[in-house]
């Protein structure tokens, strides 16, 4: 038995899950690790020195299960990481798109333009106390979000714009440059986009988790990373296809009559990650590198 499973096996028996019964892996990134990773070259090659990946397509499913995971239409793999020195969180995704829908445009004025999550993009929702959270209400006082929220963050990314930064706050991202949460030190993101019919696109970030939120850093409680540690975590892959798009979100998380109840905040029925100590293993699936070359990506 391998060292992954052995530690994901003795963690499953000791730990509740926020939602399923399945720990997915965050690699921790040595420094040596972090300085080979360069988050605004549009690739991901450098993450299969990481590790395998940490999910991909066949761990999630759409809402109401209208799209079965197929190949020829969307294809992903996502890496989860985290590195101890700088207490970040680093998530890193490739997609092979049969239909490639991405406009976003921050000074366009166009409301569609404008939010990411209207373009093939990603949203990501973090816990790392893993202290859960109802989710938001529209009738929430905004005072009481930090306990409605559970002091969860959310973002949003895209793997190109025509102006603003790729990585947004919350799930809809408007790519606003102005919050500190985004910016480094705290958070930054990089993408790329190569080939055609399938194309191939990318995003990679990094962003701070809080534990307590404040209105700049230097009144937020960071979380304090360390190894074997749980947290609440989900992504959201948002497939923008001409004819009809899927959002695909991790299997165990169950439909609810509110399809967008993920994008409110709701850290109860987040998936459980865990906080891998440092691990050296690569392996890389020859089927997807085989698409990966059909592209004739350079």
């Amino acid at each position: 038995m391998n060292r992954l499973l052995m530690v994901l096996l003795m963690s499953t028996a000791v730990s509740t899950a926020h939602t399923g019964d399945r720990l997915f892996p965050f690699y921790e990134l040595t420094d040596e690790m972090l300085a080979t990773i360069d988050i605004h070259d549009g690739f991901i090659d450098e993450w299969y020195d990481v590790g395998e990946p940490s999910m991909t397509v066949l761990d999630c499913r759409t809402w109401r299960d209208e799209v079965l995971p197929d190949p020829s239409n969307l294809d992903f793999r996502i890496w989860l990481a985290w590195h101890d020195e700088s207490n970040r969180i680093f998530f890193a995704i490739a997609a092979i798109d049969d239909d490639y829908v991405n406009t976003h445009d921050r000074s366009s004025g166009n409301l569609g333009q404008t939010l990411m999550y209207e373009h093939d993009s990603i949203a990501f929702q973090l816990d790392a106390d893993h202290s859960g959270g109802t989710g938001h209400r529209n009738e929430t006082p905004a005072e009481e979000y930090p306990i409605i929220f559970g002091r969860t963050q959310q973002y949003t990314a895209v793997a190109q714009t025509a102006s603003g930064p790729l990585l947004g706050e919350g799930t809809l991202g408007s790519g606003e440059p102005s919050s500190w949460k985004i910016n480094p030190p705290y958070g930054d993101a990089g993408g790329g986009v190569h080939g055609e019919n399938p194309t191939m696109w990318v995003i990679e970030f990094y962003v701070t988790p809080q534990n307590a939120w404040g209105e700049g850093p230097e009144n937020t409680f960071f979380s304090d990373l360390e190894a074997n540690q749980i947290v609440g975590f989900v992504a959201i892959v948002r497939d923008r296809d001409f004819t009809k798009g899927s959002i695909w979100k991790p299997s165990s998380i169950q439909d609810d009559e509110n399809p967008f109840q993920l994008d409110r905040g709701y850290a109860d029925i987040f998936v459980d990650g865990l906080l891998l100590p440092d691990r050296s293993t690569a392996v890389e699936d020859v089927t997807w590198g085989r698409i990966k070359a059909s592209l004739q990506v350079d």
